[in-house]
């Protein structure tokens, strides 16, 4: 018998596949997308089979595979969209696939719980026990909703390990109205659907949608189309909360058609879809357990998810017969991987990953990027208009002064008004520190860099302003607008917005939701239950949020929002920052039923304030792209970020070695400078390109002389 190779990709920082001989006894075990055991470099490791070869490259003797590692399979559509990402990106194949592939999988049986009384029965518990047990109360609500059943999968995304839990404790103190169904499940291994191979894409429209709330509306229609077509969905969320939300919202979609058509399942009954096959919502995200988040990639490869929500990870899910890929707020910087390799974009993956597999792609934002808009502009994707009634939702810029309390007090009676009618009021902090953003005193302008145009930043070790992009530093700094020196740091927290809103409302509940308060998840799903407000015990009247909770569909109740700190914003050192901002401005009036958006800054004339004031989202837009196309800036050019870490000599001697390489090529290099957080012998080099081409060429010219060079295309942050 001829021997088999098996190159695996392996878990470690080398661009290459590493080849292993198949034993006789493995044979008809060993495929591509397994994962196996083997002995790597002195000791005992897995990596993943991306190649099977009768023949190997390498002189010595090859070593064994040792056995096979039980758990999800990568299918040949992930595989492929690995490879685009590791080519991008410049990132080891084996280390994509291994970060990216789930390690084990759940090995539960399949659980669903079911209503076993009447309706009856339900809103009688309901009226007597939803106070004394209200996470209890929230699973019986679901079971409603979902017509009598749900599994533990779906029940685990919506309601968390609490949710679950409390189905238990329903299950065994009311057993004769929950009851717990099991079976076996079996979906590891096993071959997976074929789908089209990269060589001969699927070419599917892409389809850009505009509207502030009701572009839900929209896509749900779409996502109709698909599944009644037998295909399925995969929507993208930038954040866990909003793609929970998400999936939340269309539990109780697909219940309001059921009441309207008729078609309710009996209580007790199985959910079904509108085919008639079991359906599943599938979430996918990292909150989840690595045994949980395998536990979905399986089901979906073998086609029990029909409809799957999570944020840029799930892009990567072998979804069986995906249809269609729907990114909500896809201006949203979250899309964007900047903490490790691969630093991709899923943005620009997802339609990698439509290509291959035939499906729709659409964007929807209430504010599309720069880049999206052009796009449409150049007929590249298909924009779909949403009439929208928006009269009931204003806006108000209060200017506010040096000096001057937290809460301005036009501020203090638009709340008081608000929660004295009955409504709740959303208060939105950034989160960014005080030492971060810095404006002029005297005109309110972020100061900018002389060189590249980018707003400066604050290094409190040097103490000096100094730009992330180029590397321009300076002591003494002059405003580029009205030449004043007298300079201001801006940004205020969440922690000390809570505290002036409880000294202004004292018998008010007020709750604060961000990243210091949601770092459990426990903690996250109960965030979930005050944002959606369905939790009989979490009704607080002011949420305090950060920009991480204050985008998403529109939350039931709240009649006013009140936005605080953004000239911090405005002043990021990033020339996406007025963007940005006036994006977040957007995605809370999109947050709120009716009344105002009151938004506190020193700097009323701004561009995105007037604009978002006036509510001519185009109007900024006409500004911001000619000012991007004076300064050389996406979508007029392509960015790439080139990182040196000292590990065996100075990293100044491989920035020079990497200028040396870029001398003769059409690319723009600013910097070096040194990258925040990264030491001070980490340095970053930007460049900027008219095409991808030309990108792509200075990258690979740095990447031969210095293979060990970090290369983030598309950078977010500098």
């Amino acid at each position: 018998m001829d021997p088999i190779i098996a190159r695996v990709g392996m878990p470690v920082p080398v661009d290459k596949l590493f080849d292993f001989l198949v034993p006789e006894e493995l044979h008809g075990d060993v495929s591509v997308g397994r994962r196996v055991r083997v002995r790597f470099a002195g000791r005992q490791t897995t990596g993943v089979v991306v190649e099977l070869a009768s023949e190997s490259s390498f002189d010595g003797r090859l070593a064994s595979i040792e056995a096979m590692v039980d758990g999800p399979v990568l299918a040949r559509d992930s595989l492929e969209i690995c490879r685009v990402v590791a080519d991008e990106c410049y990132a080891p194949l084996g280390l994509c696939i291994n970060r990216i592939l789930p390690g084990s999988i759940s090995r539960s049986s399949h659980v669903e719980f079911r209503w076993a009384g009447t309706l009856e029965d339900a809103e009688r518990w309901l009226d007597s026990r939803s106070k004394r047990a209200p996470r209890q109360a929230d699973v019986v609500r679901l079971l409603l909703r979902e017509g009598g059943a749900v599994d533990d999968m779906a029940l685990r995304g919506v309601l968390g390990a609490s949710g679950i839990a409390a189905a238990r404790r329903l299950v065994s103190e009311q057993s004769a109205l929950v009851r717990k169904v099991e079976s076996e499940k079996g979906e590891s291994g096993g071959e997976d659907e074929v789908t089209p191979s990269r060589t001969a894409p699927l070419k599917r429209p892409k389809h850009v949608i505009s509207a502030a709330t009701d572009r839900w509306r929209v896509y749900n229609d779409l996502i109709q189309d698909a599944l009644s077509d037998g295909g399925s969905v995969l929507v993208l969320a930038p954040t866990v909360l909003q793609a929970e939300h998400l999936a939340q919202i269309w539990l109780r979609s697909r219940k309001r058609r059921r009441d309207e058509t008729g078609g309710t399942s009996p209580i007790g009954a199985a959910s079904t879809d509108i085919d008639g096959d079991s359906s599943i919502v599938g979430i996918y995200h990292s909150d989840l357990s690595e045994g949980m988040r395998g536990r979905v990639w399986e089901q979906a490869r073998h086609g029990r998810v029909r409809i799957l929500f999570g944020t840029r990870s799930a892009l990567f899910v072998p979804l069986a017969g995906c249809r269609l890929i729907v990114i909500e707020d896809e201006h949203d910087s979250g899309y964007k991987q900047e903490e490790q390799l691969p630093y991709y974009d899923a943005r620009k993956v997802a339609q990698v990953a439509a290509s291959l597999r035939g499906a729709k792609l659409v964007l929807a934002s209430a504010s599309p990027s720069m880049e999206t808009v052009l796009e449409v502009r150049n007929h590249e994707a298909e924009y779909v208009a949403v009439d929208e009634d928006n009269e009931r939702i204003e806006a108000t810029i209060v200017p506010v002064g040096y000096g001057e309390d937290v809460l301005h007090p036009v501020v203090v009676d638009a709340v008081h008004k608000a929660v004295t009618r009955g409504d709740r009021v959303m208060i939105v902090a950034s989160r960014l520190g005080s030492f971060r953003c810095v404006i002029c005193r005297d005109c309110g302008r972020a100061i900018r860099c002389p060189n590249c145009g980018g707003n400066l930043a604050y290094d409190d070790r040097s103490v000096q302003l100094y730009c992330r992009i180029c590397g321009h530093s300076a002591r003494q700094p002059r405003c580029s607008v009205c030449g004043a020196t007298d300079l201001r740091f801006v940004g205020l927290g969440t922690a000390a917005v809570e505290t002036a809103v409880r000294e202004a409302f004292p018998t008010e509940t007020v709750t604060r939701l961000d990243a210091t308060t949601l770092t459990t998840a426990a903690t996250r799903r109960r965030a979930q239950s005050v944002l959606w407000g369905d939790a009989v015990h979490c009704q607080p009247r002011i949420l305090i949020v950060s920009p991480m909770a204050a985008a998403g569909p529109r939350l039931l109740g709240v009649g006013c929002a009140v936005v605080i700190g953004i000239d911090a914003i405005l002043a990021l050192p990033n020339f996406r920052a007025s963007e940005q901002a006036l994006q977040l401005l957007m995605s809370v009036r999109g947050r709120i039923e009716r009344g105002t958006v009151y938004v506190q800054t020193r700097f009323p004339e701004h561009e995105a304030l007037e604009a978002f004031e006036a509510g001519d989202y185009d109007r900024f837009v006409e500004r911001e792209l000619e000012h991007r196309r004076a300064m050389f800036y996406p979508p007029y050019s392509v960015l790439a970020q080139l990182r040196f870490a000292a590990e065996t000599r100075d990293s100044s001697s491989r920035v020079a070695q990497a200028e040396k390489a870029l001398r003769r090529l059409p690319v723009v290099v600013l910097g070096p400078t040194a990258t925040p957080g990264g030491g001070a012998r980490t340095l970053t080099l930007l460049l900027k390109a008219k095409t991808p081409g030309n990108l792509r060429a200075a990258c690979d010219a740095v990447h031969a002389v210095d293979p060990r060079v970090e290369i983030n295309p598309d950078p977010v942050w500098f």
